[in-house]
């Protein structure tokens, strides 16, 4: 379209572009909510624990950041400590079977001074 020189057809394409875009952001966050819901279910799961199996890293950081500031307005001691278990899998779902989620949290983490202690799985 743009060699053709047709701009009206330039413009077709890249708003088509963009709803495909924006339909998969869209499907990627539905299924990151059903995953979410699969490993974190309100009923069952310690309020303390936050389940990041089978997320993207993306979506694995934003779901543990906006958990870790709920937790702290719920459960604030008084000194601004909580302990919270994140559990971030081996990575056995990622290609090639090496974690890409968990050096992110640690990373995530460390940035923002945060303590927090590793365990072997």
């Amino acid at each position: 379209a743009m060699k053709a020189g047709d701009p009206a057809e330039r413009d077709r394409l890249l708003d088509m572009g963009h709803r495909f875009d924006h339909a998969i952001k869209m499907h990627n966050k539905y299924a990151a909510s059903r995953i979410i819901s699969k490993y974190n279910p309100p009923a069952t799961r310690d309020p303390l624990t936050i389940d990041l199996h089978e997320l993207r890293v993306r979506e694995a950081i934003l779901y543990m950041e906006g958990e870790l500031k709920r937790l702290l307005e719920q459960h604030d001691q008084g000194d601004g400590q909580l302990r919270v278990q994140v559990i971030t899998g081996k990575g056995n779902h990622s290609m090639g079977g090496v974690a890409r989620i968990r050096p992110q949290v640690e990373g995530w983490l460390k940035q923002r001074g945060i303590k927090h202690k590793l365990q072997n799985d």
